[in-house]
């Protein structure tokens, strides 16, 4: 708005409100002041503009958002001329900043993900295309899904694009990392040969990033809608069942029972001890050596030429 002006009026008050679910008064000697049908639109689940769609949604476009929001949050319909207004008007987001949009975004996919919201995205992301919106679609409602889920499926991009986009729409650098990890995550597992390790990948994802665990085996369950093979979904579900048993065991450097000097005592040095010891954590998560010290030393000795 360009200015606001404060009235003692209350029907002109309410007039100025959004949706006529939220433009309804009470006090307990008057009772429910209702002049556009509120109520009435809550009975019949209607997301409906106060007035004028075209008036309200010019006042502050942000509003075109909210609709979206109560619609899919309430299970409520847009009214026609409400819904016409949007398609219509959705390009005014671009007025509106990108930190108020977050919120508005970040409200909705929580609870979930349709066309109308992948498309008034794509005003601030054009990148994303409608066959990512329908894939996207198809993948949410199989399991509880978190925000980092959410955002890492909505937008199947590449590291550097992801980054770049979650930026644009100022995420925070924690949420910018947890769903590049488990992007990076979801779909490194998607490949095959990943599914008869399953305590591998666990030990990866807690060395990688143990904030991102529930995530990535969320998504893993989620883009089996993407093959007619249900393989994933039951891959994701022996993931969970490893899970706890994995986080009692070796998956990390600083679980190793073996430490740079160690290695540093059998003749190597600089950047070869860290190569060395993230190639004994992977040998241990693959089974092919015990996490013991002396084990581990004779496993280095006989892999690797001494100096």
């Amino acid at each position: 708005p360009k200015e606001i002006s404060f009235t003692n009026n209350l029907k002109e008050d309410l007039n100025r409100r959004d949706f006529t679910i939220n433009a309804m008064a009470y006090n307990p000697s008057t009772g429910l002041v209702d002049y556009f049908n509120g109520k009435k639109d809550i009975y019949n689940k209607l997301i409906k503009c106060v007035g004028n769609p075209d008036d309200r949604f010019n006042e502050d476009a942000l509003r075109i958002m909210r609709a979206v929001r109560f619609a899919t949050m309430l299970n409520y319909y847009i009214e026609d001329n409400t819904l016409k207004s949007i398609k219509k008007n959705k390009i005014l987001l671009k007025n509106i900043s990108i930190e108020r949009i977050n919120l508005e975004f970040i409200k909705t996919v929580k609870v979930s993900y349709n066309q109308e919201i992948g498309e008034l995205i794509q005003i601030i992301v054009p990148e994303l295309t409608n066959e990512m919106i329908c894939e996207s679609i198809k993948m949410f409602g199989t399991s509880y899904q978190n925000i980092y889920t959410r955002l890492a499926l909505i937008f199947n991009f590449n590291k550097d694009k992801l980054k770049e986009i979650l930026q644009r729409l100022k995420f925070d650098n924690k949420t910018i990392k947890n769903v590049i990890d488990t992007h990076e995550l979801i779909y490194k597992f998607r490949n095959r040969k990943f599914i008869d390790s399953p305590k591998y990948c666990i030990k990866l994802i807690l060395n990688k990033n143990e904030n991102v665990i529930e995530s990535v085996i969320d998504g893993i369950r989620c883009t089996s809608q993407l093959d007619i093979n249900k393989d994933y979904y039951s891959f994701a579900n022996i993931l969970t069942e490893c899970l706890e048993e994995c986080k009692k065991e070796c998956f990390k450097l600083s679980h190793l029972k073996i430490n740079g000097n160690d290695i540093k005592s059998m003749g190597f040095q600089k950047e070869e001890v860290g190569k060395i010891l993230n190639f004994l954590l992977d040998c241990n998560f693959k089974n092919l050596v015990e996490n013991n010290h002396d084990k581990l030393i004779e496993f280095c000795k006989n892999t690797f030429k001494k100096k």
